[in-house]
């Protein structure tokens, strides 16, 4: 039988360490004390305890030994290192030496070799060979077998010593001399020898001989050094080609962080990181750590705020100063602020937004002043865009109305109308009186700052109480003038026309009151009111010109949109040559939509409005990341934990570009901590293919307004089982929307108390636990019920009932005034006195506020 080492460790009251060791050192395997020995080794384990007990301590003394055995170790694998590296290098000293040396023998050979030509050079030249008989060795050739004169080899010298061995000895070692020349002696120091007489030799063979002989001799010579060269010295490198550039290009130059620390720098703004340690020479990771210690998480390409920046300079001693980049604010402010000649400006017609609830005819009123039917082409009989309108009365006057939705989400559009108006007409239902969205014209029109004409619609309905309208405008500050007042308010019915006449004479009135002017001579500016995508013209915006005249072939700067107008046409669909102050037109030849509510201007040149538009467009994307990417170390857990909330994400999808900015502003307000709603895309333009493989990605709701899906997308969503919501109206939109979004909210959880019951005897009993014999005393115990027991005040215990009886009967429930004995699932100690509360737990949905 086996036993673990803790097992034994606790019985004999020894460390576990202490009995792996001493099991390693008599032989047992055991690796941690959760190891198993078996009962022999056991017992041998025991009479090597017993024969050499274990000290306290031994386990402390045997490490320090283990530690003091791996040091001495460490050092004399670190001798035998350094033994290993003085011996290879002494290696590599004697290998360098015999290199060197083999260089030298080969230096030495080719010398020999060289000498060895020359001689017999020299040979050549001093000999001569005839046909007939002997000559003699440094004679001329027309004498044989003639002595040397002393002059020119005098006895015993060197020039008769090199002579003799010249025309004696081979050219090459091992090569036999010409035949008919004598092998001459060894020169003696004691005395000349006499000249040497050799037998006539061919030339030609001779110096052909001596040729190929110093030819084998060089090449031999030229092949060994070729050898040694490739065995003692490394491959010589062959130098790296310069790339040569293209003409008319410029060489990259990476730019290098300054070597001295600057103690004031100029940068431009917005600064990133990187920008900012290539000017003050400090390196990225002291900038990042030190905006760490300031509470922000930044990279190295992060862009920093200008506050951000001085506070950097302050904290790493740098005076910082920021200059502003060129802004495309600044050259449009100039346009916008350009003074106009007073001789050239003439009365403008007044601009004239009709702001109201929805359903209380801001449309039908507006279709009795411009004689047409505009509500009829309205789904759910609301406006769902904004339109502009320029009329003309039948007093000559010229007037242009601004039509806006009346519904809640479109309040952000009609604060864009109210922003862009000389006058504002609020439209109140004579029946239905002053609404919420009443009240909110109200107040975009203050804030505006533009007066506001009342005007009392649907006067021809039974109903209808027009002095109810006036007396609940009084609370808001719009007092009629018949009360006491400045505030014009005319009763009008869009259906019989009646007072419309009245209204439009007060809307002159009020203009003329005003003195509005302007330059028709000057630059088009004013402000987009709506843009779409339309397949036939493209991209159209309707634009309303408040100052100077708009042509056709105009180069038109609108946000981040810009484009040469390719045409201009007015409310009523027809083309027009130009648009004086106060005309809206609807204009086409944008490369982009512009946002609603943007203002445009007319600019000298495209190359001009592609740069302000440009400019415009990166400077947001700037700002964007600023606020994306700035992290503080306060928000970072919260960042964290709100990651692993649910989330709605929707794939949005509208009409015209203000529609879709609502929309979407709306859906992102109706976020809560627990649900969040996340508009993951949004576009204009039907439902494509493209939107449906990014819905399938991200498990997106597919929301279309006022819009189709393409046939291929809807296969495509049909095969993928991705949902396509199309709307029409725009409040169905958001109540769906809300609905959706409170089906994902948690319930809320609220406890309701049953009833109490007091423990006045326990019974104990084997097979079932501790029984309680209560008695109720206020209302209804239930069977299964939740229950908390008290205890002197003090909640013990909190569980549920297991066993609910009335004398030996189960019941479903125990009233007041009843006994009753109770069995608390899985929890006895119950005692007497106690009180027992139940209670159950339900879940009320919550609603969105």
């Amino acid at each position: 039988m086996a036993v673990r080492i803790y097992e034994i460790s606790k019985k004999w009251g020894i460390k576990s360490v202490d009995l792996v060791d001493r099991c390693n050192e008599i032989g047992i395997k055991a690796a941690s004390h959760m190891s198993a020995i078996e009962d022999a080794d056991v017992a041998l384990l025991a009479k090597d305890i017993v024969r050499s007990p274990i000290k306290p301590g031994t386990a402390k003394a045997r490490k320090k030994a283990a530690a003091k055995r791996k040091a001495a170790e460490e050092a004399k694998a670190a001798e035998e290192a350094k033994a290993a590296a003085e011996k290879a290098e002494a290696e590599a000293a004697a290998q360098e030496k015999m290199e060197a040396e083999a260089v030298a023998e080969a230096e030495r050979e080719k010398a020999e070799a060289e000498r060895a030509a020359e001689q017999a050079a020299e040979e050549e030249a001093g000999v001569t060979a005839e046909a007939a008989g002997e000559v003699t060795v440094g004679q001329p050739p027309a004498e044989k077998a003639v002595e040397a004169p002393a002059e020119a080899a005098p006895a015993g010298g060197a020039g008769a010593e090199k002579a003799a061995a010249g025309a004696q000895e081979p050219a090459v070692k091992g090569e036999k001399p010409a035949e008919g020349v004598q092998k001459k002696k060894p020169p003696s120091h004691k005395h000349a020898k006499p000249p040497v007489k050799v037998a006539a030799v061919d030339e030609g063979l001779f110096r052909k001989q001596a040729e190929e002989a110093a030819k084998a001799v060089a090449k031999q010579s030229e092949a060994e050094s070729r050898i040694l060269r490739r065995i003692i010295l490394p491959p010589r490198k062959k130098p790296r080609k310069k790339r040569k550039m293209p003409p008319g290009s410029t060489q990259r130059v990476r730019p290098r962080i300054a070597t001295v620390k600057p103690t004031k720098v100029e940068l431009q703004s917005p600064v990133t990181v990187r920008e900012f340690s290539r000017a003050t020479g400090i390196k990225g990771g002291t900038i990042i750590r030190k905006l760490m210690d300031m509470g922000e998480l930044a990279g190295i390409n992060q862009v920093l705020d200008d506050e951000r920046v001085d506070m950097l300079g302050i904290e790493l001693g740098v005076e910082v100063t920021l200059h502003k980049a060129w802004r495309p604010e600044d050259e449009l402010r100039k346009l916008e602020e350009a003074p106009a000649d007073p001789e050239k400006l003439v009365l403008r017609a007044p601009v004239v937004a009709l702001l109201g609830h929805v359903d209380h005819g801001k449309t039908s009123l507006l279709d009795a002043i411009r004689h047409s039917d505009v509500t009829s082409g309205e789904f759910g009989g609301i406006t769902q865009h904004m339109g502009a309108y320029r009329v003309t009365t039948d007093s000559g006057h010229a007037v242009a109305f601004l039509d806006t939705p009346g519904h809640e989400a479109f309040t952000e559009m009609r604060a864009r109308g109210a922003n862009v108006t000389d006058i504002v007409i609020l439209v109140v239902a004579a029946d239905d009186g002053v609404m919420p969205q009443t009240i909110e014209a109200i107040d975009h029109a203050k804030a505006a700052g533009v007066p506001v004409v009342v005007a009392i619609n649907k006067i021809d309905k039974p109903d209808a109480q027009p002095d109810r309208v006036k007396r609940q405008l009084t609370n808001y500050g719009l007092i009629s003038e018949d009360w006491g007042g400045d505030t014009i308010m005319v009763p009008v019915s869009a259906t019989t026309g009646e007072g419309v006449e009245a209204l439009l004479e007060m809307l002159s009135l009020q203009a003329e009151i005003m003195e509005l002017a302007a330059s028709p001579e000057q630059p088009a500016v004013g402000t987009v009111i709506e843009a779409r995508r339309t397949e036939g013209k493209g991209i159209v915006a309707t634009v309303l010109v408040r100052r100077g005249t708009l042509r056709p072939g105009d180069v038109m700067v609108a946000g981040v949109a810009f484009g040469k107008l390719r045409s201009m046409t007015d409310d009523r669909g027809k083309r027009v040559t130009q648009a004086g102050p106060s005309t809206p037109v609807e204009v086409s030849g944008l490369d982009r939509v512009p946002d609603a509510g943007a203002g445009f201007y007319v600019v000298e040149s495209l190359q001009k409005a592609r740069e302000i538009a440009t400019t415009t467009l990166q400077r947001q994307q700037e700002e964007d990341r600023v606020v994306r990417q700035r992290v503080s170390m306060e928000n970072l857990l919260e960042s964290i934990q709100q990651a692993g909330t649910d989330e709605l994400k929707i794939v949005l999808k509208a009409d015209v570009q203000g529609t879709l900015e609502v929309i979407k502003r709306k859906l992102l307000e109706m976020s809560v901590p627990e649900v969040a709603v996340n508009v993951i895309h949004s576009g204009i333009g039907s439902v494509n293919d493209s939107d449906v493989l990014l819905a399938d990605a991200s498990e997106a709701v597919i929301v279309a307004f006022n819009v189709l899906a393409e046939s291929s997308a809807r296969s495509e969503a049909d095969r993928k089982g991705i949902e396509i919501r199309m709307y029409n109206v725009i409040y169905r939109l958001m109540d769906e929307m809300k609905a959706a979004l409170e089906n994902r909210l948690a319930p809320e959880i609220r406890e309701v108390v049953k009833g109490h019951v007091v423990v006045r005897e326990t019974f104990r009993i084997s097979r079932l636990g501790t029984i309680a014999g209560c008695y109720a005393t206020d209302g209804v115990i239930p069977r299964n019920s939740l229950v908390r027991v008290a205890r002197d005040g003090a909640v013990i215990h909190e569980g549920r009932i297991g066993n609910l009886k009335h004398f030996k009967d189960d019941v479903r429930e125990v009233r007041e005034g009843f006994e009753c004995g109770i069995k608390i699932a899985g929890w006895d100690d119950i005692k007497v006195g106690d009180t027992i509360e139940a209670f159950e737990r339900q879940e009320i949905p919550r609603k969105l506020s």
